[in-house]
């Protein structure tokens, strides 16, 4: 272009000739032995795994079928092996969205926050004396029983209404 850009490549562009010869070397590769594309791509467990399935089982297949059989399983497992060699690296799982379970600890904690000041409260108006001494988040068991042996003082003295009979 005059003015000194070079224009965007499209998408039915020739793939860059490094990308070519690399993917002609990998179908050269399992023409010599089945597998070889995966080994060029130092996948070595899955390249010797395709070379024993395409020699071994090509053997036994030919011993059953015949040539054909022999070819089929040969071919059929140089190209598996080579789809997988050229095959794109996969996509990253999207990782779960969080933001809800975030809100809905949010709303629970703006639920549980009065209760958690009335207990306070509570804890402060029925022993304070050993809630000044604990921390302020801990009850401990003698509190809880102290707390609740008074509120029973104070409901036992609370003047009761009798219903009357007519």
């Amino acid at each position: 272009m005059s003015n000194g850009t070079t224009p965007a490549p499209s998408p039915n562009d020739d793939p860059p000739l490094p990308a070519l010869a690399s993917t002609g070397i990998k179908l050269l590769s399992e023409a010599v032995i089945p597998g070889g594309s995966l080994l060029l791509e130092k996948k070595v467990s899955s390249g010797v795994g395709a070379a024993a399935i395409g020699i071994l089982g090509g053997a036994a297949m030919g011993a059953v079928f015949g040539p054909l059989g022999y070819l089929l399983t040969r071919v059929g497992a140089s190209v598996v092996s080579y789809s997988s060699a050229i095959a794109p690296p996969p996509t990253p799982a999207k990782p779960p969205d969080i933001a809800p379970v975030v809100n809905g600890l949010h709303q629970l904690n703006a639920t549980l926050a009065p209760i958690a000041a009335q207990i306070s409260a509570d804890r402060a108006r029925f022993a304070p004396t050993a809630a000044a001494q604990a921390p302020a988040d801990t009850v401990t068991r003698a509190e809880l029983n102290d707390a609740v042996h008074q509120i029973l003082a104070e409901i036992k003295n609370l003047p009761h209404k009798r219903g009357t009979s007519s």
